[in-house]
C-alpha cells in the first residue's frame, strides 16, 4: 500500500460528494474543500505477520464557508451518518483499490479555523486505512 496512492484515491472519492479537493501546498481554497493531510503513523507490526499496512490515523479535513449559521447546516450534512454527502457513508462504501478499507473513527468540529487567513468552520475526520504490500 503506498500512502500517496491512498491519498490520491481519498481524493478522488471525496469529490464524489461535491468537496473541492486542492492539491497539496494550495494556498487559497474555496470551500467545501476537502484537504487529506500526510499519515502520522503507518504501522507495519499492527497486523501480526499478516503482511498488512495499518494508517490508524489519517486525517481528512474538510473545510466550509459563509456565515456561521450556513457553515454549521452546510457541515452537518458531511458529519452525517447517511446521505448523499455524508463522508463516513462514503468512506465506508466506496470501493477501494489502494487500499483493503478506510473506517472513519470520530469526526471533530472545529468552529474556529482557519486556512490561509481565511476563517472556516472545520470537520476534522480521523479515519483507520489497512491495505497489503
Amino acid at each position: 500500500m503506498n500512502p500517496a496512492t491512498v491519498a490520491a484515491e481519498l481524493r478522488a472519492a471525496l469529490r464524489t460528494i461535491s468537496l473541492r479537493t486542492p492539491p497539496w501546498g494550495t494556498e487559497q481554497i474555496q470551500a467545501p474543500a476537502a484537504i487529506v493531510a500526510a499519515p502520522d503513523v503507518i504501522s507495519y507490526v499492527e497486523s501480526y505477520g499478516q503482511g498488512l499496512i495499518v494508517m490508524p490515523r489519517q486525517e481528512i479535513v474538510c473545510l466550509f464557508g459563509g456565515d456561521e449559521r450556513s457553515r454549521y447546516e452546510r457541515a452537518s450534512a458531511y458529519a452525517a451518518t447517511s446521505g448523499t454527502n455524508s463522508v463516513p457513508a462514503l468512506l465506508n462504501t466506496y470501493l477501494w483499490t489502494s487500499c483493503d478499507s478506510v473506517t472513519p473513527t470520530e469526526c471533530e468540529y472545529a468552529p474556529d479555523a482557519t486556512y490561509a487567513g481565511v476563517p472556516y468552520l472545520a470537520l476534522v475526520f480521523t479515519c483507520r486505512i489497512v491495505g497489503g504490500p
